[in-house]
């Protein structure tokens, strides 16, 4: 579930919004909100290969904001490992105050997450570049202060997406299992009946045989 934010909070989440390259949120961004697109076009700066923004058409009723939310919620949500309630989606597509501002500090968190795992990545590349004989450590430690900005997510998140992938085709590959098995099953019982039916042709053979039917 969504946690309540402090003032603080909710501040930072203002001051992040008004240094992104979206159009500027006015004092209602509960309502900016409602309908999921803007935070379609916020998510796609940091994501720009998981987020289709033509899949979240603007709205004014709250059927066609829900529809949106719903889509954002299966779709995207899911990668970040967040997931909305029904309630949850209600409050949003109906533009209760306070909600917008929770989702948005905690999709800015995964994109901390993210962004600090994909440094921790850098630097262990640096440090088996290093490790290397034919390198220097100036090759290795010579970064700008430029590079050492918190940037956004990029190779990280392309590993988020892979293993959502991966993770989708498992599932395929269990369901092919699962009736590989039942088929086998179906075999197995054919095979045994068929077994049965030979033993008593067999033993109406051998019978017969006493008798001297051949």
């Amino acid at each position: 579930p969504l946690q309540q934010l402090s003032p603080d909070q909710k501040q930072q989440v203002y001051e992040w919004l008004n240094k992104l390259d979206l159009p500027k949120p006015s004092s209602f961004i509960h309502r900016d909100f409602a309908d999921a697109c803007l935070l379609a076009k916020l998510i796609k700066l940091y994501l720009p290969n998981l987020v289709e923004v033509h899949n979240y058409i603007a709205a004014v009723g709250v059927t066609k904001k829900l529809e949106n939310w719903n889509t954002m919620n299966k779709k995207i949500m899911k990668k970040l490992d967040i997931k909305l309630s029904e309630q949850e989606i209600q409050n949003l597509a109906q533009a209760k105050p306070g909600v917008i501002e929770s989702l948005l500090y905690q999709i800015r968190q995964r994109f901390d997450d993210l962004a600090e795992k994909e440094e921790e990545m850098k630097q262990m590349s640096q440090i088996e570049q290093f490790e290397k004989p034919n390198l220097q450590p100036d090759d290795v430690f010579d970064i700008s202060a430029n590079q050492v900005e918190k940037k956004k997510p990029g190779k990280c998140l392309k590993c988020v997406e892979s293993q959502h992938q991966v993770q989708e085709l498992q599932q395929e590959v269990k369901l092919l299992e699962d009736k590989t098995e039942k088929l086998m099953q179906l075999v197995r019982l054919k095979d045994g009946k068929n077994r049965a039916l030979q033993e008593q042709v067999e033993s109406l053979t051998a019978k017969l045989r006493q008798f001297g039917v051949e």
